[in-house]
């Protein structure tokens, strides 16, 4: 089942904002009934949206998927449950250590057994974190086997950059979960000493790295975000 509801706010190219839904018909008009909760939805920036969709997802255990205007809405505690998973047994594999088989002379497939890595996980890293798909859950997993190279890859994802600096603002569910997922992998003096060295435009929000107004601490978007939620602070977003 696919449900949509068009809301009275508008993108930045004009459109009404638009919320999909799908999945089986008791967890679409569970998540639809519950998206009613959510207080003057029809007129929130998606930035803000985005992290009032996430909070009543993880809170309420919504199965059902949800599209912001075509783009995923991601629960926090799916992913972070299943990093703690990866932590814990300091492998993405659970068994031999995962390798390519070569099929003839320009193929090669990966070998794994079960991996500890979650679809949904797996799906966040290649949509949202600057990684292709490397054709299965388990060639990715060949490719950053163990812990330490989950962590060399939310350094330098597979355009050169961090991956935090490679989700735009307005995905503001994606950029709180990398920020949770910085904090547990890395002691916070190393995070803040890789952060300093990298470079930031003076006219580039500190959060989505967007321009920003002249003066400006934050864009416009971002700036609503902030507003709309007092509990968080730039450094939160960044």
């Amino acid at each position: 089942m696919q449900k949509e509801i068009i809301l009275k706010a508008k993108d930045g190219f004009g459109r009404k904002n638009k919320i999909t839904i799908g999945g089986s018909k008791k967890d679409c008009e569970k998540a639809e009934e519950l998206l009613k909760t959510i207080e003057n939805l029809d007129n929130l920036y998606e930035g803000v949206a985005r992290l009032k969709i996430q909070q009543l997802i993880d809170d309420n255990n919504i199965k059902a998927w949800i599209l912001f205007n075509g783009n995923g809405v991601w629960s926090k505690n799916r992913v972070l449950r299943n990093l703690k998973q990866i932590m814990k047994h300091g492998t993405l594999y659970d068994g031999k250590h995962p390798r390519y088989i070569p099929i003839g002379s320009m193929l090669r497939m990966p070998a794994v057994g079960k991996t500890i890595l979650s679809t949904y996980f797996y799906e966040f890293l290649t949509l949202c974190c600057g990684s292709i798909a490397h054709y299965s859950i388990r060639g990715w997993v060949t490719e950053y086997p163990t812990l330490e190279d989950l962590k060399a890859f939310f350094k330098k994802n597979e355009f050169g950059k961090r991956v935090l600096d490679d989700i735009p603002g307005w995905k503001t569910d994606a950029r709180l979960i990398v920020r949770e997922i910085e904090a547990l992998l890395f002691p916070e003096p190393i995070l803040k000493a890789y952060i300093r060295s990298q470079p930031v435009k003076t006219d580039s929000c500190p959060i989505c790295r967007n321009p920003k107004p002249l003066g400006a601490r934050t864009c416009k978007g971002c700036s609503e975000v902030l507003k709309a939620n007092p509990y968080l602070c730039v450094t939160d977003l960044m």
